[in-house]
């Protein structure tokens, strides 16, 4: 009982560390760096329904622009009570290493849209070694 909470806190760090691994390996195994451009960069709000006590996992009802959301989520609206997210719909196009054609993908990122790449922007994209259309996109 004594050092419960050490093995606690080393259990938490060896499965983040564990995550993390697998993460870096499925990317060096499965998928392969390729030049994007960011095509779009949009500020949207995501509209979220909190989740119960014990997943605590919210759901996301619907995206929309922001001044709408704000008020579509006041008291007598549509979703009274709801959340609102505030982040960026990334739109990137890149080249896949499968079939050498284009293919575009999207991304949402939380936070402001100043944060983020711009349209234009050259950008990193994990493009899948075996399918084509299937990747993981890394910011610049």
């Amino acid at each position: 009982m004594r050092y419960l909470r050490l093995y606690l806190i080393g259990l938490a760090l060896a499965v983040l560390s564990a995550a993390w691994a697998w993460n870096r390996i499925d990317l060096a195994l499965n998928y392969t760096q390729v030049a994007g451009t960011v095509i779009s960069a949009d500020e949207a709000c995501r509209v979220e329904k909190q989740g119960d006590a014990v997943t605590r996992k919210a759901e996301v009802i619907n995206e929309m622009p922001c001044d709408a959301a704000m008020v579509a989520v006041q008291a007598g609206q549509a979703y009274a009570g709801y959340g609102v997210e505030a982040g960026t719909d990334i739109l990137y196009n890149y080249v896949s290493p499968v079939d050498h054609a284009v293919h575009s993908g999207k991304l949402w990122r939380d936070g402001d849209v100043d944060l983020g790449p711009v349209p234009g922007d050259a950008v990193a994209v994990y493009a899948s070694k075996a399918t084509a259309g299937a990747s993981k996109f890394v910011t610049r």
